[in-house]
């Protein structure tokens, strides 16, 4: 027999079904420490999104879930539903990301940051819709300086024949080649080991990492050359954010701002309190005069440029951004 329903009926049925709808399930992966920007920018955006009632987050921070790259291609196909990363592992699927670690692009970390938090910012996280992402919010710029385990370096010319490990991407690469050193491109997680045997003499990396990854460990230097300010990020998959209703996506927009505001600050507060601390491990930090490192460093823009999809046109969104 049949059986109808009236539209009441039908109505207190739906209105039912979303009051006790489960809450939607969301794993985060990072690759650094729980004290980390990345980690703070993971926890609060976790905070928000269950202060809803919405969601349900698990967040798996010190690449419990492999490294960056896998869990970027993880996140493409749905498998994972939000990633903290750096940039340049983003440019293996969005290659206009490379632009932002080109060597020498800001002038600091005051201007990265206001760049990344602003249009220009939302401008270059549009592109990852095209790659089956979402770019939910930068969250800090990392800026990158030279440890070494020996050498001091004062000037680019203390760069030469130096085997520095850089992170696996082009900017990195042509930008320690154009430097006179030997780029070798290494996974993070291999660093201290590598650092510790000898297998390279010096590293980039952000002062906060210093002391929570214990580089001061194997490093007796620390050279502010200021090279790059690489951008970190949280994306989100892109099956995952279509899914979601619109009143969740709202919810998932302003959880994303507070997750930037906290780790910006996060990162700011470590770098200034990292610097500080580095004397104590028996690490010199030397301040130098960066303008001739920005002067060879930026023999690699042309090739860099030519590499990267739309670069003269998102030069321009960067450089208006700045005020130049």
């Amino acid at each position: 027999m049949l059986k109808t329903f009236s539209l009441a009926a039908l109505s207190v049925t739906l209105t039912a079904g979303a009051l006790w709808a489960d809450p939607v399930q969301l794993k985060i992966g990072h690759v650094l420490t729980e004290g980390s920007s990345y980690h703070v920018a993971a926890a609060t955006f976790a905070e928000e999104l269950e202060k809803s009632g919405e969601f349900e987050v698990q967040i798996f921070p010190r690449g419990q879930l492999g490294g960056e790259v896998k869990m970027i291609q993880l996140a493409t196909v749905g498998a994972l539903d939000v990633v903290v990363t750096g940039s340049a592992p983003v440019e293996n699927t969005v290659p206009q990301m490379g632009l932002l670690a080109m060597p020498y692009l800001f002038d600091d970390l005051a201007q990265a940051e206001d760049v990344l938090r602003g249009p220009a910012g939302v401008h270059f996280l549009d592109y990852l819709s095209e790659k089956k992402l979402k770019g939910l919010t930068f969250i800090s710029a990392l800026e990158r300086n030279v440890l070494t385990s020996q050498k001091e370096i004062v000037t680019p010319d203390d760069m030469d024949g130096l085997k520095i490990r850089v992170i696996q991407g082009p900017a990195f690469i042509e930008t320690y080649k154009a430097l006179g050193a030997q780029p070798t491109p290494m996974a993070y997680s291999e660093l201290y080991l590598a650092m510790q045997s000898g297998v390279v003499d010096a590293a980039e990396a952000s002062p906060d990492t210093m002391i929570a990854d214990k580089f001061v460990e194997v490093s007796k230097y620390y050279t502010l050359t200021k090279a790059q300010y690489m951008p970190a990020l949280m994306l989100m998959s892109g099956a995952k954010y279509n899914s979601l209703t619109d009143a969740q996506k709202e919810i998932v927009a302003a959880a994303s701002d507070k997750a930037a505001e906290a780790a910006f600050a996060t990162y700011n507060d470590s770098y200034k309190k990292s610097i500080d601390a580095m004397a104590g491990f028996g690490v010199t930090v030397k301040e130098v005069d960066a303008a001739p490192f920005a002067e060879k460093a930026r023999a690699a823009w042309p090739a860099l440029m030519s590499s990267i999809p739309g670069s003269e046109a998102d030069l321009k969104v960067i450089q208006d951004a700045k005020g130049e």
